[in-house]
Formats: structure tokens, sequence, C-alpha cells
């Protein structure tokens, strides 16, 4: 079960720039606690990013 359907998040994640869509399996509304590995590295991989943007400029 998700807290919105796929199609929505992506959606937003268009209209919000520099946001991303990960789509974590088998989590539902709680995505922290269901897939705490999965999340933790999704985050870690965007704090990467932004620091590695903020780094180029």
């Amino acid at each position: 079960m998700t807290s919105s359907p796929p199609r929505a998040s992506e959606e937003f994640v268009h209209a919000v720039p520099g946001a991303r869509y990960v789509d974590v399996a088998d989590a539902g509304h709680m995505v922290a606690g269901d897939q705490n590995d999965q999340f933790t590295a999704a985050v870690l991989t965007f704090l990467g990013e932004l620091r590695a943007d903020a780094r180029t400029h």
C-alpha cells in the first residue's frame, strides 16, 4: 500500500525543482520504518548529490 499513486508523486517531482522520486519496494505509508535501509540509501544518495552540486557552484 502506498500513500499516493506513483503517478501523482512523479507529477509532484516535476513541479518541484531539485526533487527526486524513488520507488521503495514493499513500503507503505511509513517508508522510513517499513524499508529503513532503502530509505536511508535514497536519502544519503540525494544528500550526496546536493553536496556535489554545491561544490560546483
